[in-house]
This record gives C-alpha cells, sequence and structure tokens, in this order.
C-alpha cells in the first residue's frame, strides 16, 4: 500500500454529486495522502463501490444494504455473486451500512407497511448482515438513527448486538458510523468492544455531547470519517463535503483533546488499518 497519512473511514464518493470532478477530487486525495473507504447501500452502489476499490491502491469498499432501502431486502446469494466478479476480496473490509433507522419512516405514514412491520423488516435485514460479517470475518460499518427525540433504534440495535456477542465473542466487529450521540450510548458501544467513526458534525457548535465522548473514548477506539458528500466540518460546513476534509476533523480532535495533531493523525491512521485490515 502507498504511504498514506489519512483514512477517510466511511464516503460515498461514488454518489452522482462527483460526477462532474470526481477525478479532480481524487488527485487531491493523492496529493495529501488520503484513502477512503467507499460505502455501498444497496446492491447497484455496493457494485460501483467494488469497481473504484478494483481500480484504485487508496480506495477500499463496504458492501450491503442500507436500512431505509425498500426496493430490495439483503440477500447474501446476490452479493456473494457481485463479489465473486471482483476477484480480490483483500479490498472489501466491511458489511454494510447496515442496521436500523426509525428517523426516516415516511413511506410507513404514507400507507405503506405499518411500523412495526417496517422495524422488523429493517431487523431482519440487520441480523442477515451481521451474520455474514461473522461468516467473513469483517467488521460491521453500522447505521443506527431513533425517531426524534428518542433513541429506540439504538436500544433495539444494541439489544441485537449484544444477543450476538453473547454468542460469537470477537468474532463480532463493530464499528459505529457516523457517530454522533453521547457518553450514555457511547459507553454501552464500547462495551461491547465497538470503535467509533467520528464525522464532521463533532465540530459543530451544536454537537456537545459528542464532543464530550469524543474526549472520554480512548484514542485507540476512534476513526475519522466524512460521510462525503454529506455534513461537511467546518470551515467547510455547507460545501459538498469529500474525503480530504478529514485533516480539519482530525486537527478539531486533537484540540478537542488537547493532544497533538500529530499523535492523533498517527494513532488514528494505526486505528483504521487495524479495525479494517487495510492491505
Amino acid at each position: 500500500m502507498e504511504e498514506l497519512k489519512y483514512i477517510d473511514t466511511h464516503s460515498h464518493i461514488h454518489f452522482s454529486d462527483f460526477d462532474a470532478d470526481r477525478e479532480e477530487m481524487m488527485a487531491r486525495m493523492q496529493e495529501q495522502g488520503v484513502g477512503t473507504i467507499a460505502i455501498g447501500t444497496d446492491l447497484e452502489t455496493s457494485r460501483q463501490v467494488l469497481e473504484l476499490a478494483s481500480k484504485h491502491s487508496n480506495i477500499w469498499a463496504c458492501i450491503g444494504l442500507h436500512p431505509n432501502d425498500h426496493d430490495e431486502d439483503f440477500n447474501k446469494d446476490s452479493y456473494k455473486k457481485l463479489l465473486a466478479g471482483y476477484g480480490d476480496d483483500k479490498k472489501l473490509v466491511a458489511i454494510g451500512e447496515c442496521g436500523l433507522d426509525y428517523f426516516r419512516m415516511s413511506h410507513v405514514e404514507e400507507g405503506g407497511a405499518s411500523a412495526q412491520q417496517e422495524k422488523d423488516r429493517q431487523k431482519s435485514n440487520f441480523k442477515a448482515q451481521i451474520e455474514w460479517a461473522i461468516e467473513l470475518e469483517l467488521p460491521l460499518m453500522l447505521h443506527i438513527r431513533s425517531s426524534e427525540a428518542s433513541q429506540d433504534a439504538h436500544d433495539d440495535a444494541l439489544e441485537i448486538l449484544s444477543e450476538y456477542k453473547a454468542k460469537y465473542d470477537d468474532k463480532l466487529k463493530i464499528h459505529s458510523h457516523f457517530t454522533t450521540f453521547g457518553l450514555e450510548l457511547g459507553k454501552r458501544f464500547l462495551e461491547l468492544g465497538a470503535t467509533f467513526g467520528i464525522p464532521g458534525v463533532v465540530t459543530y457548535k451544536s454537537a456537545p455531547e459528542l464532543q464530550e465522548l469524543v474526549q472520554f473514548l480512548p484514542l485507540e477506539s476512534i476513526t475519522v470519517e466524512t460521510d462525503a458528500p454529506y455534513a461537511a466540518p467546518v470551515p467547510h460546513r455547507g460545501k459538498r463535503n469529500e474525503s480530504v476534509f478529514v485533516v480539519d476533523i482530525i486537527r478539531y480532535i486533537a484540540e478537542l483533546r488537547g493532544e497533538s495533531e500529530q499523535l492523533v493523525q498517527e494513532q488514528l491512521l494505526k486505528n483504521s488499518k487495524r479495525v479494517f485490515k487495510l492491505l
């Protein structure tokens, strides 16, 4: 692997937001020593991230089904067939983003499945991906979003993950994507051995609970992510996010924790390589 200084552990650089200047954006990544894990959200986008990863040494792939995808349910055989077409399974480093999202369930209110049926559907897809990740010995890229002013999806996800953890122990590897919660949930995930992807939201004045969590967590449990093209950090807030902006997030985390930027940068790079077995 070429010499990298930073790993953005969650991005969607295959999205159409980058169609006009993807090559220029990727050149900026190369110049600044940035790599990324590109995240699939369904079968088609999983194909796209595998394609990107197969062509670029600083890009890896995570494939799976987003909990809010309503056009398909998770079918392991379809994903296995897709993966087989790319051969180099070393570029596949995680399964997801998968989990539970009770925040975006408007289709239920519009006369679709009942709320409970939708939650059951999400749980079934989530469990299937947990089991495949354990089978492949890969970490789960979690997407958990609770209803407004609630932590219902987090409670349900933790209950499911705890059951698998009791059965499979260290074979279950949990990575919390887009971590924005506070200490209470953070401690519960940490008890399950989770690691935490910290997004640009940590730089916002509106995120004191997340900032408190980042100060509390062991540095070894943290990675940094953009979720590009969404949620750009200060000083880029309001613009399209991209992987090179992890530099700004790391700088802020170092200031928040009272640690040197070089120490944080080097440790987060080590963490990313360790958690996702990046080769």
